[in-house]
């Protein structure tokens, strides 16, 4: 249940996945690369998309956020968890948001980035696989994102010295790009379990 005494926990959570989505793309992703990039942010947030707390979630996350499910399913409930069999949802917390821009600034902005397909799914839960445990007792998410392409052909240097979305770049060290991509190589490994 959410009530209203868990509202300083969720928004305290949401200010901290905010910062980190924030610092992270402010760190690694360069002004040339926004219109060939996108940035998600996804999870089982504990939110429903009913509750009070829902506009806030989106508010919170950045400065302009896509929920695909709302825009590409409309009239279905894309319900991920249930209350009781996880076969028979009965409420929507897991999502897959598209961060269109980090703030107003329009600095960190990624317009090429869309989403072309988005559902729920079995896949991860006891009664879609015979014989065989559960792997969650809710249901799958998956999207289909559709992301502009360089006009060369070639991957961007996401780490580019004083080229970052951030409005107030600074030159990136060879210490803070070691660390930045051994943040991108865990996060890169950890979003399929995420995913579960």
């Amino acid at each position: 249940m959410q009530g209203s005494a868990d509202a300083p926990i969720y928004e305290s959570q949401l200010g901290t996945i905010n910062e980190l989505v924030e610092n992270f793309v402010r760190g690694t992703i360069s002004a040339s690369a926004v219109n060939y990039t996108t940035v998600i942010s996804m999870g089982d947030f504990n939110i429903k998309d009913d509750s009070y707390l829902y506009p806030r979630m989106m508010d919170t996350l950045a400065y302009e956020v896509e929920d695909p499910h709302r825009s590409l399913n409309p009239g279905e409930d894309g319900f991920t968890s249930s209350t009781g069999n996880p076969n028979n949802p009965d409420n929507r917390v897991d999502y897959i948001f598209n961060l269109k821009m980090m703030d107003e600034s329009g600095m960190c902005a990624f317009p090429s980035s869309v989403v072309i397909d988005y559902a729920a799914n079995l896949l991860v839960t006891k009664g879609e696989l015979e014989d065989v445990e559960g792997l969650s007792d809710h249901l799958g998410v998956e999207a289909t994102f559709s992301i502009g392409e360089n006009p060369d052909g070639a991957l961007p240097n996401l780490i580019n010295d004083g080229d970052s979305c951030n409005p107030f770049s600074r030159t990136v060290s060879s210490t803070d790009r070691a660390k930045v991509e051994t943040v991108i190589l865990g996060i890169l490994f950890v979003i399929p379990m995420l995913a579960l």
